[in-house]
């Protein structure tokens, strides 16, 4: 999973949303990376990538 962020102005949705994006292999995302100079990021893997999340969003949910 690629995490990462259009550096623009505005909430954050606007710029990091759209840069969410996932990867077969950490290769394939640092190539998209180097393709897109306009964006910033890092290659995570799913479970960090859902360790995030839940540290970022669990006020906003409740899991069952």
């Amino acid at each position: 999973m690629l995490a990462g962020s259009a550096s623009c102005d505005g909430p954050s949705f606007r710029g990091c949303c759209d840069v969410l994006n996932f990867f077969e292999t950490e290769a394939s995302a640092n190539s998209y990376l180097a393709e897109h100079p306009e964006l910033s990021g890092f290659p995570t893997s799913i479970p960090d990538a859902i360790d995030a999340g839940r540290r970022v969003f669990a006020h906003l949910i409740k899991e069952t």
